[in-house]
């Protein structure tokens, strides 16, 4: 979707969710935002100003959630701990950028040779430059894992698994690593000493927006119209619309990608029999995800949702009583991150998750979520089980959100990152000089430190 497509999109969501007042008002706040950032930028010199972390994105925006994830939710963690930081593209680094910060962090980036010659820069002033990988997209050896793959022609199978290679390559110039996961972190010590585990955690964005959709769910359609904000109305009826039309019980697979196809077929049976005995069910897909045929009975019980804004995903979330995260075990899944349960949790939906690596560490079974192994029959009875204890469906719930409000939210969790990078830094050398003027001595520090 192309930036004004998407510019669009939002403005037409914003109308139906808000109404055309409050469209109206969050354009003025863009405009806005637009003339004070070209303004700052006529008055001040970027690449004079200094940080503590420079982060150096390598992922394509096409895929947004890493970047979120890695770069700007991490960026947060640091800022809440003290450290400064700034964001760059390696498509917009210049040798300029190695003089504005102490420590480095590369985020996905594939080797090119200008990143080489930026890491030698780095190391040759004495600085520090990390990896940052959220998946085991260094090696082929892992990437060979993914089913999906072998759906690719041959010259996408050849680019993508070239890609693999120049981001393990890419790696191997750093100091160190740091990563999301344990069995990550275990694997990436087989190519480097140093890695550090750093789980992801939502954004305080992405908890006030959750908060907003239970609020939206819960709070605000009980509420008689007199006690209803003017500039709340058009929330509040929709609000409305959506509790009357909540009928039945809902789950719901929230997908990131067409990789998940695997994932979800090793449940399709448990999912179809769930929705064939309860004719109440219904099933929300948002994302991209293949179904079987024996869904095409079931069709008008399914709500599909394309690929959308994370903005728009606490809201989505919400409207399901339960959330499903199959994932087949495989060394490449056992290192994917709890995100899914994290993001259902802060809109205090229930989670159903295969008992695979993060999700097995993070999810206490039957007090935050429920655990399955990969089993048909195991998956049907944890979906009866919710579906007839609304009890438990509210202690669950109750316990993930509090659970991640304190550990899984970037303020507060991000001390032990802060710790790790300054642990990694080179020690600095400063001159205190008894005065300013002009003197032998005081031109001779300057140029002791330059050569320093």
């Amino acid at each position: 979707m192309s930036r004004l497509a998407e510019l669009r999109d939002n403005f037409e969501y914003v109308i139906k969710e808000e109404g055309l007042l409050a469209a109206l008002k969050r354009c003025g706040v863009h405009f806005d935002n637009l003339r004070s950032r070209v303004s700052r930028r006529s008055i001040r010199d970027d690449m004079n100003d200094f940080v503590d972390v420079l982060f150096i994105n390598g992922c394509d925006y096409s895929v947004p959630h890493p970047i979120r994830y890695r770069v700007e939710h991490q960026a947060e963690q640091l800022e809440a701990a003290g450290m400064t930081t700034r964001i760059v593209n390696a498509w917009d680094l210049n040798e300029d950028h190695v003089r504005i910060a102490r420590t480095f962090i590369v985020f996905r980036c594939p080797y090119f040779d200008f990143l080489e010659r930026f890491v030698e820069s780095a190391h040759a002033l004495n600085k520090r430059v990390l990896f940052d990988i959220d998946d085991l997209v260094i090696d082929t050896f892992y990437t060979d894992q993914i089913p999906y793959l072998g759906t690719m022609s041959a010259d996408e199978r050849a680019a993508y698994d070239d890609g693999v290679r120049r981001m393990g390559r890419s790696m191997m110039l750093c100091d160190g690593a740091i990563t999301t996961t344990d069995q990550l972190a275990a694997e990436l010590r087989k190519y480097l000493d140093t890695v550090y585990v750093n789980r992801n955690v939502a954004s305080e964005e992405m908890l006030g927006l959750s908060d907003r959709a239970v609020f939206e769910r819960d709070v605000l359609p009980t509420l008689p119209s007199d006690e209803v904000d003017v500039r709340d109305r058009h929330r509040w009826h929709m609000a409305q619309e959506r509790r009357e039309s909540r009928e039945g019980f809902s789950i719901g697979y929230f997908s990131g990608s067409i990789t998940h196809n695997d994932d979800c077929e090793m449940i399709h049976s448990a999912v179809v029999r769930f929705m064939r005995e309860y004719p109440d069910v219904r099933l929300h897909i948002v994302g991209e995800l293949d179904l079987p045929d024996p869904f095409m009975e079931l069709t008008d019980r399914i709500v599909r949702v394309p690929f959308s804004s994370w903005r728009r995903l606490p809201q989505y979330i919400s409207f399901v009583n339960v959330n499903l995260i199959p994932l087949c075990d495989t060394l490449f899944n056992r290192a994917k991150s709890e995100n899914k349960w994290v993001e259902a949790a802060l809109v205090k939906v229930p989670s159903i998750a295969s008992r695979v690596g993060a999700l097995s560490d993070c999810i206490e079974d039957g007090v935050t979520g429920l655990l399955c192994d990969n089993d048909a029959s195991a998956w049907y009875e944890a979906l009866v089980s919710l579906k007839n204890n609304p009890a438990l469906c509210e202690r669950i719930v109750q316990n993930a959100y509090g659970e991640c409000v304190r550990h899984h939210v970037t303020c507060g969790t991000g001390m032990g990152l802060a710790s790790f990078i300054r642990s990694q830094e080179r020690p600095n050398i400063g001159f205190v000089l008894p005065s300013l003027n002009v003197s032998g001595g005081v031109m001779v520090a300057p140029k002791h430190a330059a050569i320093l």
